[in-house]
């Protein structure tokens, strides 16, 4: 049908002139056959020049997705269609379809075919990788007019696809290039702080409320973790939302840190690439079904992993056999590795990660919610014993104090204030977990001990001035006073000293 349309149309024009100078053609509508009739050294001639050209003409069309359709056109005078124009064959995009048309001889035409197809999907030599981004970062990655973008592609020789609807970037190019290149993008998204909005329900908020306000057990927590919350009211009288400022995978565990903490369902994803993810089956097959069945978690398959949901049991005992699956469907394509729960917070910080990652060649995930860092890639055993000698060093570096339940917030200080200066000038990671009333310092052990005196002093300098005092029942009204009349009056009249009642109203601290 294209090679009749062909003959008959524009491109076509010269030829069938030619051959109706001599010969009377028409077309057999049954079987869409040219049939030309002449003497007979006419129509000899007359059919060598149409053989030759619809040689000289040989088409394919054939079908990309829509996102690859705008790939092909990206570059300018070095896209892949003016590349493959290039090859002796004419490319066009075609505006009511999909199709990529490819028209000339038939060896160069499917010499551009397969370079077509190497584009869009790789192979001999050309790698394409999906990064996901997200919507958090993806105008920082950009840049202005798409100034990062380009950045990335002339210094690593790849070509950046921006797509849309799964929120990736899809790189292309040589496999180390683009290795490289996703190196560059994941730390730039590690080093990029984002606010992401937590909602609480009306059945937890005020839980929630009371443990996220000044000394509450659980901003001590997500301050401790270098993420900082804040409560929104909504204007509608509807339950508030929490916002949460940090780094991408702190603020990832300071939202699991209130889900678990106010009994919700939460989220936990075990990140894969897209080979792997479709190694694991689906959501729907019996593998997925029957963890589904077993512990209640809900599974769902994504661009970049899988997520699992629930309450923090359900979850938990659905991490556990997604990794025993996992591990058997993969093989040493990935690994878990158990560490305790302080060296998944401070042993291995974003670039320790980044730069493991570059030289095993796998990537490596923090799971603070069953305590492991999980691996996965080609060369899993080198990331091991990447992560084996860091441990050495880290254990060597890092120690434990006990700290009286009074002074956490003192050590805390306003919005993690005071805590975030000794980190800064020590160069320590300071861990404070104010359940367990301990503070653990990772660092040099110079830096450590700089660390450790300044918190003494902090500690030293106050405990002096603290006391709890227990109030006996019948008498807590009339200490207390109306509204807290009787207290204020004592803290005006003396100055220096502040009253503060226990949580339970059985105690107040001097």
């Amino acid at each position: 049908g294209d090679n009749i349309g062909l003959l008959l149309g524009a491109k076509g024009k010269e030829v069938r002139e030619g051959v109706m100078a001599k010969c009377k053609l028409e077309v057999v509508q049954d079987t869409k056959d040219v049939r030309i009739r002449g003497t007979e050294a006419d129509v000899v001639e007359a059919v060598a020049s149409v053989t030759a050209f619809l040689e000289n003409n040989y088409t394919v069309n054939y079908e990309v997705a829509e996102e690859d359709k705008k790939m092909l056109l990206q570059g300018g005078g070095e896209s892949v269609v003016k590349v493959l124009s290039r090859r002796g064959v004419e490319v066009q995009l075609r505006r009511d379809s999909n199709d990529v048309r490819i028209r000339g001889k038939k060896a160069a035409v499917e010499e551009a075919l397969a370079e077509l197809k190497k584009a869009i999907f790789g192979g001999d030599g050309v790698e394409v990788t999906d990064v996901p981004v997200g919507d958090d970062f993806k105008g920082a990655l950009i840049g202005k007019g798409g100034a990062n973008i380009k950045d990335i592609e002339v210094k690593h020789g790849v070509k950046v696809q921006v797509l849309d609807s799964s929120g990736c970037f899809r790189l292309r190019g040589a496999g180390d290039a683009v290795k490289a290149a996703t190196r560059v993008i994941e730390s730039t998204i590690l080093n990029q702080k984002i606010t992401r909005m937590v909602d609480l329900s009306d059945k937890t908020a005020d839980k929630a409320v009371k443990a996220l306000g000044h000394k509450g057990v659980l901003a001590k927590r997500l301050l401790a973790r270098g993420v900082a919350p804040k409560l929104q009211k909504a204007e509608d009288g509807s339950a508030p939302k929490v916002r949460l400022k940090g780094f991408p995978k702190d603020v990832a565990e300071g939202e699991r840190f209130i889900k678990e903490f106010t009994g919700e369902v939460f989220s936990m994803k075990l990140e894969m690439d897209a080979k792997q993810i479709s190694r694991a089956g689906g959501s729907d097959s019996p593998h997925w079904l029957d963890i589904t069945d077993q512990t209640g978690a809900k599974v769902e398959f994504t661009s970049d992993g899988i997520v699992l949901k629930g309450v923090k049991k359900q979850v938990a005992d659905a991490v556990t056999r997604a990794d025993a699956f996992l591990t058997f469907a993969l093989g040493r394509e990935m690994a878990r590795v158990e560490l305790p729960v302080q060296a998944v917070a401070f042993a291995f910080s974003p670039f320790d990660l980044v730069e493991m990652e570059r030289e095993s060649g796998c990537r490596l995930q923090k799971d603070y919610f069953t305590s492991c860092l999980r691996i996965r890639g080609e060369d899993v055993a080198k990331a091991e014993e990447l992560v084996e000698e860091k441990m050495k060093v880290w254990t060597k570096s890092h120690f434990a104090m006990p700290v009286p339940p009074w002074a956490t917030s003192l050590v805390l200080g306003r919005k993690g204030e005071t805590i975030n200066a000794i980190r800064d000038e020590t160069g320590v990671e300071i861990d404070l977990d104010s359940e367990a009333n301990t503070i653990t310092l990772h660092g040099e052990t110079e830096s450590i001990a700089k660390a450790k005196a300044a918190i003494e002093t902090i500690i030293e300098e106050n405990k002096v001035f603290v006391e709890e005092i227990e109030l006996p029942e019948d008498s807590k009204g009339s200490f207390i006073g109306k509204g807290g009349a009787n207290i204020k009056v004592m803290q005006d009249g003396l100055e220096g000293v502040a009253f503060e009642l226990g949580s339970s109203g059985a105690s107040v601290r001097v």
